[in-house]
């Protein structure tokens, strides 16, 4: 399964992030402008989409790959986004994966159950490009410093002496 976690590649005197995020939503539009907005994501990052509008496959394919972020819709015909949440977060390498979702429903009790199953976040429906913007370079640096901690990562040590 390929890795996740943003990779760092060098452009210019500048080092990109490279972004892999994963779109799930039934409604076609809504990828649309998703997509649209994270194709002007830059300031260093360079984002990659891939879309779907039915849960079962972007289950399989996460099954295959793991992507840095994934952003869900809650309400779908079929799997919904809270299938799709606890399904993936079964996974393996998907425990730690940024998974927000997206929805129009504004029920605390809707929210609280994805928070508790696995989301790292709940955004509202009309999505600010604003908040998307801001939500999603915070989640990506976070990703990109916890990736450097990691082992193997660059402020690993390798392996320690016993005393």
């Amino acid at each position: 399964m390929e890795g996740a976690g943003p990779r760092a590649r060098p452009f210019g005197g500048t080092v990109l992030v490279k972004s892999t995020i994963l779109l799930l939503d039934d409604e076609t539009d809504n990828l649309f402008v998703l997509e649209n907005l994270l194709k002007g994501f830059g300031d260093g990052h360079r984002v990659d989409t891939v879309s779907f509008t039915c849960g079962r496959e972007a289950l399989a394919w996460c099954c295959q790959r793991e992507p840095d972020v994934c952003l869900i819709d809650y309400m779908m015909p079929g799997m919904d986004g809270l299938d799709f949440l606890i399904a993936v977060r079964k996974l393996p390498g998907f425990v730690h994966i940024p998974i927000v979702m997206i929805t129009g429903v504004s029920d605390l009790e809707v929210r609280n159950y994805a928070l508790d199953n696995g989301a790292s976040d709940f955004w509202l429906k009309p999505i600010d490009p604003t908040q998307v913007r801001l939500g999603l370079t915070r989640i990506l640096e976070r990703e990109q410093s916890t990736e450097f901690l990691l082992p193997g990562g660059i402020l690993d040590a390798g392996p320690r002496l016993a005393g």
